[in-house]
């Protein structure tokens, strides 16, 4: 990964095999989110779109940002409960503060776009970085 846009986008390490597992959960949380029956509550494409630009944003650029950096290493260096823990003070704060400010319409939507873009992400990672955590194809590996 030598190109600056790429460098401003991806991280410069492989993708994890719980990179790959994690963006496919999200893929499939996506779809289950955006074909759930919600009555009056129908998909938006615009709020779709909004949520999927935003996600983009946050994973590229954001994330590999100094302070990006920062928390990704401060998030890493928590034991796994302890992870646990921030993500569901996280999640429940946005929650609560989305149905409060947000109609249910708007958070649902954006929401569906925010997933959609992190299988899309993962998928862009592995092609750029040619390799999954350790493991290369076997025409590189011979070389």
């Amino acid at each position: 990964m030598s190109s600056t846009v790429l460098r401003a986008v991806f991280p410069d390490r492989p993708p994890t095999k719980i990179d790959v597992v994690s963006g496919g959960l999200a893929g499939g949380l996506a779809l289950l989110h955006g074909t759930w029956p919600a009555p009056g509550n129908g998909l938006r494409w615009e709020w779709i779109a909004l949520g999927f630009v935003l996600g983009a944003i946050v994973l590229g650029p954001v994330a590999q940002s100094p302070v990006g950096k920062r928390i990704g290493t401060m998030a890493r260096d928590l034991s796994i409960a302890a992870r646990l823990v921030v993500m569901a003070i996280v999640i429940t704060v946005t929650l609560v503060l989305a149905t409060v400010v947000f109609p249910d319409v708007i958070f649902r939507n954006v929401s569906i776009g925010i997933l959609a873009v992190i299988p899309f992400y993962v998928v862009g990672h592995v092609a750029v970085a040619r390799e999954l955590g350790g493991w290369k194809p076997a025409s590189e590996s011979d070389s």
